[in-house]
């Protein structure tokens, strides 16, 4: 018989707060959904999040998503009962080496709200410039389905004077600051329809923005209505239907889990048959 040492390798996991957490983050309830977008024209990032909000702790699961200003990202989880905290990558040379790097994350923005348990809140995050200042001021906007139907959408008025809106044969006066609701034209097809805003001047009425929105029972939109010269500059975003499982950060751990791998000294040797 020849008899060979079989050395046991011992597999090391350190996951912070055990496998029992990780089952827990794949059963768990996201205290919100997010989808992100910047207000101002041309503004593009990458913005890095803790779907835990433990962004703090070593280890935290970080995940990044590309935001621009033209359609909101997709939509991201987050389970944490504390406010959202937003990053940017930033990377700087190392004093001691040249050659390497080191990845800083600062902070461009933040949303508290109230968590509700078991209950999942929907939020569209507009991140809008401050001047002089690095941080973005966000404003939120209610996503729920009681808020915002799928198949409707919102038109909200920047303006200091009443908009007479039509949308299909809708039609609707929306006061300055306010916001009105449209549903969608069941017209057999997924042709877009056609939207219209006037303003009342000398007991006339003045067309001053037209837009074209199609909307089907899986969307719903947002459409900004802001004053431009003479006339008013439409904003208009889609947000489809995303299910929880092709949510970003959906079912993501609290922590990275590590895997260290090292040799055990006490090898037990087994006898193998010479076949």
């Amino acid at each position: 018989l020849k008899v060979m040492v079989i050395k046991q390798v011992l597999l090391s996991v350190t996951i912070l707060f055990s496998f029992q957490h990780s089952m827990v983050a794949q059963e768990a309830t996201p205290s919100a959904i997010f989808t992100a977008v910047f207000w101002d024209r041309f503004t593009s990032k990458n913005i890095t999040y803790a779907p835990w909000g433990n962004e703090n702790e070593v280890n935290a699961t970080k995940i990044s998503i590309q935001v621009g200003f033209s359609s909101p990202s997709q939509p991201f989880a987050y389970y944490g009962t504390d406010k959202v905290v937003f990053y940017e990558k930033k990377y700087q040379f190392q004093e001691q080496d040249r050659n390497q790097t080191q990845e800083l994350l600062t902070p461009i923005g933040e949303f508290d709200f109230e968590p509700e348990s078991g209950v999942t809140k929907n939020f569209l995050l507009i991140f809008l410039k401050q001047q002089n200042q690095a941080k973005f001021k966000i404003f939120a906007i209610s996503l729920s389905q009681q808020n915002l139907e799928y198949g409707t959408f919102d038109c909200y008025s920047q303006c200091k004077e009443s908009l007479y809106l039509i949308f299909g044969e809708q039609k609707q006066i929306l006061p300055p600051g306010k916001s009105a609701n449209f549903k969608r034209v069941e017209n057999g097809n997924t042709e877009a329809t056609q939207f219209k805003a006037f303003v009342k001047k000398d007991s006339k009425y003045q067309e001053v923005a037209t837009e074209y929105l199609a909307l089907s029972n899986e969307s719903r939109a947002i459409l900004f209505l802001s004053p431009y010269r003479n006339r008013i500059r439409t904003k208009r975003y889609y947000l489809n239907r995303v299910s929880l499982e092709a949510t970003i950060g959906s079912g993501s751990n609290p922590v990275i889990q590590k895997i260290m791998i090292k040799e055990d000294i006490n090898a037990t040797q087994i006898s193998v048959p010479d076949f």
